[in-house]
């Protein structure tokens, strides 16, 4: 099972490059029409939710077991985010 997940992780990281090498081509030759950008788009957008998904589960399997302090990290990152009192 774990090497059919590393599998999938894998060919939707492809995908996102392949994707990525058509995208910034047509960028940069500034010649898309609007649909062409909303279709691109589109496809990035649901690449890189992909990728996320792939970034959180790996992240996931790397935890130790037993470390569930994700929610005390937020909460020190929301104290980092308080305006000083000067």
């Amino acid at each position: 099972m774990s090497r059919l997940a590393d599998h999938i992780e894998d060919q939707r990281i492809d995908v996102a490059r392949v994707l990525l090498a058509l995208i910034i081509p047509m960028l940069e030759a500034d010649k898309m029409s609007a649909d062409e950008a909303t279709f691109m788009l589109g496809r990035a957008a649901e690449s890189l939710s992909e990728v996320i998904a792939v970034a959180e589960s790996r992240g996931e399997r790397l935890r130790p077991p037993g470390d569930d302090d994700e929610e005390d990290d937020d909460e020190e990152d929301e104290d980092d985010e308080a305006p000083a009192d000067d």
